[in-house]
């Protein structure tokens, strides 16, 4: 630090001695520009060493590590992936169901249970039926769906 202190005090006189012998007597503004960056040049010269100490000393991070990036993106890409096929694959079920069980559009909805585990399998299915669709025999339903996935299925009735 008593460095620090005494490289900023020698630009300082510097900087004043270049001042009082300049030819005009004065400071011109070009030389009051030098002077001033030769000053905040002396004012920041231990910036860089301690960026690189805060640095490697592990203080902070100025950049994150990539393979760390690279999981985290890989994970929410596998997420987005993963919520547009369930979404994909509740809407295709739905319209199965409409056009194989002769249901209204708007009166037929499906949730699924999916099972834990690498592979996305549903692991119980749940047809709700409004409107018109309610007289309708849950008996077809159910075992189309079995069929069609073979998982369990349920036909709830929604007013």
């Amino acid at each position: 630090m008593e460095g620090y202190c005494l490289s900023i005090l020698a630009a300082s006189v510097i900087g004043a001695i270049v001042g009082l012998l300049s030819p005009t007597g004065g400071i011109s503004k070009y030389l009051r520009l030098t002077v001033s960056l030769f000053l905040l040049c002396a004012l920041l010269s231990p910036l860089p060493a301690l960026l690189e100490d805060l640095v490697d000393g592990g203080g902070i991070s100025l950049l994150p590590d990539r393979e760390e990036a690279k999981e985290e993106y890989r994970e929410s890409l596998d997420q987005a992936l993963n919520d547009a096929s369930k979404e994909y694959f509740i809407s295709m079920l739905t319209r199965a169901l409409r056009e194989e069980c002769s249901l209204a559009e708007g009166t037929v909805r499906c949730t699924v249970l999916w099972q834990e585990g690498d592979t996305l399998l549903p692991r119980r299915v749940t047809v709700i039926l409004s409107g018109e669709s309610i007289w309708k025999d849950p008996s077809p339903i159910k075992d189309y769906v079995h069929s069609l996935l073979d998982c369990e299925c349920a036909v709830a009735i929604e007013p």
